[in-house]
């Protein structure tokens, strides 16, 4: 009998969050609260999700400190919504994808609060995914 093979593993990409900022060339921030859909030729609010922040890239939402990304909701009136957030994703405003991969293992750690009206999420969409 042969000993079964040990599948090997390429590293292609990675973010230990060091330092203070964000790698804009790995992370770019969605701002708002909604999108424009080509396909139905109107504005979705809330993503689709009836989501209530307004989302931003300030330091009172969004951090990288000890190699770390926070998060924070905070209940502050911005633009007809009641709170503010970050959403962040990999690919920029303009379109272009910062990084897509169809195959292979993805690994992450977080660490999420929970609580009634939360909903902390880390998703996995398509490259073409609003």
């Amino acid at each position: 009998m042969e000993p079964p093979t040990t599948k090997i593993w390429t590293l292609v990409w990675h973010d230990e969050f060091d330092g203070d900022t964000f790698d804009r060339s790995k992370w770019d921030f969605d701002l708002g609260n909604g999108f424009y859909d080509d396909r139905v030729h109107g504005w979705v609010p809330g993503w689709g999700n009836d989501e209530l922040p307004y989302y931003t890239s300030e330091p009172e939402n969004v951090q990288v400190r000890d190699s770390s990304v926070f998060i924070r909701a905070v209940q502050a009136p911005l633009h007809g919504c009641g709170y503010t957030s970050a959403r962040l994703k990999t690919q920029a405003r303009d379109g272009r994808v910062l990084f897509a991969k169809r195959d292979g293992r993805v690994e992450f750690r977080a660490r999420m609060r929970w609580g009634k009206g939360l909903w902390p999420a880390l998703w996995m969409l398509p490259a073409d995914d609003h």
